[in-house]
């Protein structure tokens, strides 16, 4: 159902005043011709209205389960874009149990992760349930900031707790990976020292250490081999610009 069109009929207004006394912080109803199992209304909360509507027509961002498993569906206009943390955070005044969604858009960070071995970049690259090489990443979680998630997800995907994250180089991707979600993954430039020890966690099957040259053959994704080629030209640049001896 994530996209898809559908109507809201408003039961709660937004700025209704709720029975604790504050303010309803979203218009809240029912979705137009669909129901629950067992005929029950279908709950929805409209996004990106701050003011009472009686109706609201948009695709759906988002599918919130409640602990009962009961859906509730998040409309918003074809123009908002949120993505789970902030849309969590929004939904979290309004729900006083905890919740499940499901997102059209979602948002990860990780890092495009290398050391020194020899006087030669390595980069490591991890092996997901996909199968494909790539970078070590995740969703970002709560009110993390990118930075925060990248060195998170890189320390739970392969145990590096000392990483330096490298100022002035960042990559953004945005794909479809499921049938209407959209992803956006943002990657940074990490280094570890040589000597730091490298545990992969249970999600990631396998890792590699490799020269540049082999590590853009490996990779499974065009689209990671181009965030892959444009870091080492970074660093490379980067290089120069340090003066000898």
């Amino acid at each position: 159902m994530l996209g898809r069109t559908a109507t809201v009929v408003v039961t709660v207004p937004f700025g209704a005043k709720r029975a604790d006394g504050s303010a309803q912080p979203l218009n809240f109803g029912h979705i137009k011709g669909f129901t629950q199992k067992g005929g029950a209304p279908l709950d929805a909360y409209i996004i990106g209205m701050d003011k009472p509507v009686h109706s609201f027509t948009g695709p759906v961002l988002a599918v919130l389960y409640r602990a009962d498993r009961t859906p509730c569906w998040i409309v918003a206009s074809r123009r908002t874009v949120m993505v789970e943390p902030a849309l969590r955070r929004l939904l979290g005044a309004c729900e006083q149990e905890p919740f499940k969604l499901s997102c059209r858009y979602e948002k990860s960070c990780g890092g495009v992760v290398y050391t020194h071995i020899g006087g030669e970049r390595h980069y490591l690259l991890v092996r997901n349930r996909s199968g494909y090489y790539g970078f070590p990443k995740g969703h970002v979680e709560n009110t993390e900031t990118d930075e925060e998630t990248a060195r998170r997800e890189i320390w739970e995907e392969t145990g590096l707790r000392d990483v330096t994250l490298i100022e002035g180089f960042s990559r953004t991707n945005r794909y479809l990976c499921k049938a209407h979600t959209q992803k956006q993954v943002t990657l940074f430039l990490a280094q570890f020292p040589p000597e730091s020890p490298i545990a992969p966690s249970m999600e990631i099957r396998e890792y590699k250490l490799l020269p540049y040259a082999e590590a853009v053959e490996t990779i499974g994704h065009e689209n990671d081999k181009q965030i892959l080629r444009e870091a080492e030209e970074f660093l490379a640049k980067q290089e120069e610009k340090v003066p000898l001896g």
